[in-house]
């Protein structure tokens, strides 16, 4: 008898670590988030130009619009290579942006876009802009064109469920042929659950 209830006891302070380790980890996102801005620049326009440009929908929802001329094909191993800094403020200050551990190291745009992009952000550009679109591996090369975002809106699915408000900075500096930068900056806001 002794065992029986030792082991029901057991069983329910068990259940009971279970459900409480459940109720530590958020399933729901805790944020949204609001476009403030987003530049685009370069060293050499003859090679590479656009702007890109935070655009009302209606009040409330914001989308990018805009184009990038790219003049010259990216194939993988010809040396071009991105690095994404993220970095977060709480006041949005300049002098209070912190780099946070987000960031993702230089690597070639071709495994870039097999990964982060891929994963992050291809579903929310593939309805609204004509940037690479694939199910199993781009091989490249990006072709030189005209790409276009025409108001596209990102969806918070692949990022955390828990971020704290502030102000975020996510910048992608692309080095190679030449050198160019895509800044976009978000306000995040605690979202009521």
């Amino acid at each position: 008898m002794f065992k029986v209830s030792a082991f029901l006891i057991l069983f329910y302070i068990s259940n009971l670590s279970l459900k409480g380790f459940q109720a530590m980890v958020i399933t729901k996102k805790t944020w949204t988030y609001e476009l403030l801005s987003c530049t685009l620049e370069s060293e050499d326009p003859d090679k590479f130009n656009g702007e890109i440009k935070v655009k009302h929908l209606t009040r409330t929802d914001l989308a990018l619009t805009g184009f990038a001329e790219l003049n010259y094909d990216i194939a993988e191993g010809d040396g071009n290579t991105i690095e994404v800094l993220a970095s977060r403020s709480s006041t949005g200050s300049e002098s209070d942006y912190q780099l946070l551990p987000y960031s993702v190291p230089r690597q070639s745009i071709i495994k870039f876009l097999n990964e982060l992009y891929k994963d992050m952000i291809m579903n929310s550009l593939s309805e609204c802009s004509n940037l690479p679109v694939f199910t199993d591996k781009f091989a490249g090369p990006v072709e030189k064109k005209r790409y276009e975002l025409d108001n596209c809106s990102f969806s918070d699915e692949a990022f955390p469920n828990h971020l704290p408000e502030g102000f975020y900075r996510i910048k992608a500096q692309i080095e190679g042929e030449v050198q160019w930068s895509v800044v976009v900056n978000v306000q995040v806001m605690k979202k009521d659950i």
